[in-house]
């Protein structure tokens, strides 16, 4: 879902003049900026995610993508980009996003919004991590099921 994200996040710095905009007057590093206003294979999901931690450029992409303001962009550690996704963004099918029962509520607002923004919308799965990390088969429960 992430990778879905930064992709029209990309996406709309190079067709979006004031995304673009805001993205160059930022107190972004000239790589990232580089990065991104080169699109293409050039975008990496650390400068997309180094981006979105830039509370005005944030704003600026929400708005261009019609994600609610009030939903903030979760704190993504290195291990999480380099260790559980590439470094390049793929264009991924989906069938439904796994959070974890450890997740904070504001990181699970932030996967619903980003899921309903898929087309068709996507699900979101809970899942144990305990369960999970012993290798248990269990199913996914529903955030309401919290």
């Amino acid at each position: 879902m992430l990778e879905v994200l930064f992709r029209d996040v990309v996406d709309a710095v190079s067709t979006n003049e004031t995304l673009r905009l805001v993205l160059q007057s930022s107190n972004l590093s000239k790589k990232t900026k580089s990065v991104l206003e080169e699109g293409g294979v050039q975008a990496s999901m650390s400068a997309v995610n180094n981006a979105l931690k830039d509370k005005t450029f944030q704003s600026a992409a929400w708005e261009t993508l019609e994600i609610d303001p009030e939903v903030s962009f979760p704190n993504l550690y290195g291990d999480t980009i380099y260790g559980d996704l590439s470094a390049s963004i793929h264009s991924p099918a989906l069938t439904g996003v796994f959070v974890s029962n450890h997740a904070s509520r504001g990181d699970l607002a932030f996967f619903e919004a980003i899921a309903a923004r898929s087309r068709p919308p996507k699900a979101i799965l809970v899942f144990n991590e305990e369960f999970a990390a012993m290798g248990a088969n269990y199913p996914p429960f529903l955030p309401s099921e919290l």
